[in-house]
């Protein structure tokens, strides 16, 4: 996983976790790009991270 998309998964994270409660479909669908086994990845680091 390089540095750019590193940065677009912690981006799209955030932005999930500023919208609006029920944006969160809409988001997702503009960012499908990014939906993949990296963007999992990261998430599980920032879970763990967070506890």
């Amino acid at each position: 996983m390089n540095e750019q998309h590193l940065q677009a998964y912690n981006q799209l994270i955030q932005t999930l976790l500023d919208c609006p409660s029920g944006e969160e479909p809409e988001i997702l669908a503009a960012n499908t790009e990014l939906l993949d086994a990296g963007f999992v990845e990261v998430q599980e680091r920032e879970l763990q991270c967070g506890e």
